[in-house]
């Protein structure tokens, strides 16, 4: 009887049981991707156990995590301290309370260096101002009807209610955001 050499080769090498692997606590705090401090605390809480060589058999240590861990009390990538509950990291949100204090600070300069001026000021002025020049227009017809009375030619009259508009925008012009 002939055999070929792959099922020769399969004859002679027994097939073996995976053998157990052995971690360092390092290793298999890498192969949990959780810190040292937590499989150390871990050993010494019983959860887990060393062999007699001072390692980790990955399996048996897996289940003895997986059993003997409160899953309530494990941080993750959810509820990890670094990060906040929209999922931004404290670099992220210390920046961008930096950048707002920065711009609080430049406004508080400018307020201080007279730059900037509360909102109700500018109100309170624009309404002064726009009173103003109401009144002084309303005032033409009082100061322009003497002058105007027995005049028969309309471009006089014209050049008249036109030089006191003219002087009245001028006054305004020249100081317009003081009451005469």
């Amino acid at each position: 009887m002939q055999t070929n050499a792959s099922q020769n080769r399969n004859s002679k090498k027994p097939k073996l049981k995976q053998t157990k692997i052995e971690l360092t606590v390092q290793e298999y705090a890498q192969h949990r991707n959780v810190s040292i401090t937590a499989v150390r605390k871990a050993i010494k809480t019983g959860r887990i156990t060393l062999n007699q060589s001072k390692k980790l058999d990955s399996e048996l240590a897996d289940i003895e995590w997986s059993k003997n861990t409160n899953p309530a009390k494990q941080r993750n990538k959810k509820t990890d301290l670094s990060e906040n509950i929209d999922g931004t990291s404290y670099r992220h949100s210390r920046a961008i309370k930096e950048a707002y204090s920065a711009k609080l600070t430049k406004l508080q300069f400018e307020k201080e260096s007279k730059k900037l001026i509360p909102i109700d000021d500018v109100k309170i002025s624009a309404f002064n101002a726009g009173r103003m020049v109401r009144d002084r227009i309303l005032n033409i017809p009082d100061r322009v009807i003497p002058q105007l009375v027995g005049k028969t030619n309309t471009f006089e009259m014209k050049n008249i209610l036109k030089s006191e508009l003219v002087k009245v925008l001028e006054e305004l012009s020249s100081h317009p955001y003081h009451e005469q």
